[in-house]
């Protein structure tokens, strides 16, 4: 699955140009830099301090950190998040979250949050986008269409 992803990424970020990155001043993007501190220095961190270290538990390069920062990377984007590019990534997270509860693999943790900051962040974008008929207000009465109804 993580290799299909890797296609997908290519696919639409590389050769369709659909992926822009643009960090921008709000929430997504400090979520964004906390999420990729936290995937690449202080999940390894904590996985020493836990007992987990290197080269018995898991580090940058194993699912579970990969997609954390994944999701830090992808909260950097503009424009409409692809589908494609999330299912992977929130699958991972339920599924790594219950097995890091099962193994005892606290660091872990911040798969839910940040599985919870991409949906919400998708959920946002989806609803915000011009033209979509959940975010249009329209007066029931324009002046056009009174003078018609007259």
């Amino acid at each position: 699955l993580f290799v299909a992803q890797g296609i997908a990424l290519l696919v639409i970020g590389a050769i369709r140009g659909k992926l822009l990155f643009h960090p921008e001043r709000n929430a997504a993007t400090v979520t964004g830099w906390i999420l990729i501190a936290y995937a690449v220095i202080l999940y390894p961190i904590a996985g020493w301090l836990l007992g987990h270290g290197y080269p018995d538990g898991p580090s940058f390069g194993a699912p579970c950190p990969v997609t954390i920062f994944f999701a830090g990377v992808m909260l950097w984007t503009k424009g409409a998040m692809r589908v494609a590019l999330l299912v992977v990534p929130i699958g991972w997270a339920i599924v790594g979250t219950s097995a890091a509860a099962q193994l005892g693999i606290r660091e872990d943790s911040a798969l839910p949050v940040a599985a919870a900051w991409l949906l919400a962040e998708f959920g946002r974008r989806l609803w915000s986008r011009p033209g979509n008929a959940a975010c249009v207000v329209r007066p029931l009465h324009t002046p056009a269409a009174y003078q018609r109804s007259r």
